[in-house]
């Protein structure tokens, strides 16, 4: 079965206050079939499956197999060292195009003028400033890195506790956790609303949602009530919406680190029901919005603002 994604149809996704465009539904249709299958049917052909067979002695076919062997083996390192170096590259523009701009103005800078997630420029400029590290170490014996694995190099395990009284060190602790696979620190067996709350932030972090639904999300204070996601942009719901779906399908896997089979199953479990519940609040925001009229909209984004404001004031002991 095809794996399903959320597409926008219509010309225009980006309205300034998040509503749909005109006939903007947004709909789980099928992925596109694979390369093969879309080579064969341009050429007309019929794919047919491969059989194996023994070269007969003298046979040329082992020789001919080793030398296209060789060829695609340094073709994928050239192409991994290619990556990382345009990954590097991309991460030095980053770091320039950011100092241009004031304090505010980055995000939607990026989100309007580049095709590159939030978490994506900031590996990007991650890997920039940690060049010298990166070469010193690709001398040292880890070369063909992918963007992926120097990632990965960079990122030591992190300790069992945190250092609270050394902020760089507690933010590596943090950071290293979120990045890191799904472990027995994340599910206890008193799975209470704390970790229920970080393991559905991590997901979140780990499949690329848009800050803005993963704040709203955080500011959840009971299970009946809605997220606020009225106060997100319309493409930041579609975003969410495709980074969740493959989750709750099952179609994509994360990383889980755990001791036995039994607790792995049941971390998968809990992390995909928790994909599939809040991928069912954002398609009920993205339906819920479609047939809102300007007014409407602007009328219910303003009240859930002045709502939120109430709430924060209200958490942190009241407004000075």
């Amino acid at each position: 079965m095809a794996t399903p994604v959320i597409r926008a149809s219509g010309a225009d996704t980006g309205k300034e206050k998040g509503r749909s465009p005109e006939g903007g539904a947004q709909r789980l249709i099928p992925e596109q079939p694979s390369c093969h299958a879309a080579r064969a049917t341009a050429s007309g052909s019929t794919p047919t499956p491969s059989t194996d067979t023994v070269p007969e002695p003298g046979h040329n076919r082992l020789a001919i197999l080793a030398a296209e062997i060789r060829a695609e083996h340094e073709a994928a390192a050239a192409a991994l060292k290619a990556s990382l170096q345009h990954g590097l590259a991309a991460g030095r523009a980053l770091i320039e195009a950011k100092g241009l701009l004031k304090h505010g103005q980055w995000l939607p800078w990026l989100r309007e003028h580049c095709s590159v997630s939030e978490r994506s420029a900031q590996d990007f400029m991650r890997l920039a400033r940690h060049a010298p590290e990166l070469e010193a170490k690709s001398a040292a014996g880890a070369a063909d890195l992918s963007v992926r694995g120097a990632l990965e190099l960079l990122s030591p395990p992190p300790p069992d506790k945190p250092d609270r009284d050394d902020l760089d060190s507690f933010d590596r602790w943090f950071r290293a956790r979120f990045d890191g696979p799904f472990t027995e620190l994340d599910f206890p067996d008193n799975h209470d609303e704390v970790h229920s709350r970080w393991v559905k932030t991590k997901l979140m972090h780990q499949v690329n949602v848009p800050a803005i639904p993963v704040w709203c999300f955080g500011l959840e204070v009971a299970k009946d009530e809605f997220p606020l996601l009225r106060l997100c942009p319309w493409d930041d719901l579609v975003e969410a919406a495709k980074a969740l779906a493959p989750i709750a399908s099952g179609d994509r896997a994360l990383k889980f680190d755990l001791p036995d089979a039994g607790a792995m199953r049941r971390a998968m479990a809990i992390v995909q029901v928790d994909a599939t519940w809040m991928l069912g609040r954002v398609l009920h925001e993205i339906d819920y919005r479609e047939p809102l009229s300007d007014e409407r909209y602007e009328r219910e984004w303003q009240e859930t603002h002045a709502r939120v404001m109430t709430r924060l004031e209200e958490q942190c002991g009241g407004a000075p």
